[in-house]
């Protein structure tokens, strides 16, 4: 994405903002000390030639000035991180951690954007478009027809190929309804795009929806595959798979927080609760960024600033 942000956006200045949804869960002093650490460290990181030649072989959608562009590319994080620690009245020892990032976009962006792993095991990295992508565009260009301008956007850097494989639209930037709204006005865009990524609401409930889409647009839904990325474990991606394969679409799981989080204590064998948090796009040249999820506990943003753009699309201002 810091490529795409490198072509459209080169001065859009952001903020960033930290989340932890799981309230009761806090951070102790111990921990707040290591995560600093580890911020102030990434100054010292940078491209190395094994890297660079790593990335020219294993993502061919990268282009040499970009590649020249990242391997200059140095974090501040003394300029450009806040880090705050908020200590429980009740007990000073835990509390709450505020992080926030600022700077330009094509600066800030790698603060969550790592591919180190993929490299490591010699791996395909293989992902999709980030919410702040379209965060981003709707907040400077406008929310009615932002999905679709991002999906154009995008292509402008990485053009169709026969794989697509940077081709997955995510739909729940601002609810998958409006985003199947957008994509029934762009038929040429659902047909060239390889699929979808559905990383909200009820990945059940999402496939008919999709499926419905599609067939309106003349769109065999065997030739599309959709990626499914919330919540999940080994026994959810089973029930989804049955149901894609029943809806005639191809699937694709991408299993992370019980993947990376199947600790259990050994003082009694309970499975550890892993952290719900997130990093996202606050605000991009002094504008609010949202994000209005299919699931209501996501959303993202200033709570007025989402009941006007609820609004803006039509869609049901709900309490929450």
């Amino acid at each position: 994405m810091q490529q795409a942000v490198l072509r459209h956006f080169p001065e859009a200045q952001v903020e960033y903002r930290f989340t932890n949804r799981s309230k009761g869960m806090k951070f102790n002093t111990a921990c707040i000390d290591s995560i600093v650490d580890a911020i102030n460290r990434l100054e010292d990181v940078s491209l190395t030639k094994d890297e660079r030649s790593w990335l020219q072989s294993n993502c061919t959608y990268f282009r040499p000035v970009y590649l020249d562009f990242l391997q200059k590319f140095r974090f501040r994080p003394k300029e450009q991180v806040t880090v705050r620690y908020v200590p429980s009245l009740d007990n000073p020892g835990f509390g709450d951690l505020e992080l926030e990032f600022r700077g330009l976009w094509t600066e800030t962006i790698l603060y969550e954007t790592p591919v180190h792993f993929a490299h490591m095991f010699n791996l395909m990295p293989i992902g999709t478009i980030a919410h702040e992508w379209m965060m981003g565009i709707a907040a400077m260009k406008g929310y009615e027809q932002a999905n679709l301008l991002a999906l154009e956007l995008w292509e402008d850097v990485y053009p169709t190929t026969l794989s697509n494989s940077l081709h997955i639209a995510l739909t729940d930037t601002f609810t998958s309804q409006v985003f199947f709204n957008n994509l029934l006005q762009k038929p040429s865009l659902a047909t060239r795009w390889r699929g979808l990524r559905q990383d909200s609401g009820n990945p059940l409930e999402f496939i008919p929806l999709a499926k419905a889409a599609y067939e309106k647009l003349g769109i065999d839904p065997k030739d599309k595959l959709v990626v499914f990325s919330d919540s999940l474990d080994v026994d959810t991606c089973f029930k989804i798979k049955t149901a894609s394969d029943e809806a005639g679409f191809q699937s694709s799981f991408g299993v992370g927080t019980s993947l990376t989080n199947d600790f259990k204590k050994v003082s009694n064998g309970e499975k550890s609760k892993p952290l719900n948090i997130v990093i996202k796009l606050g605000s991009i040249d002094g504008k609010e960024c949202i994000k209005i999820s299919d699931d209501i506990m996501k959303n993202t943003g200033d709570k007025a600033a989402v009941r006007q753009i609820k609004e803006i699309l039509g869609v049901p201002v709900v309490s929450n």
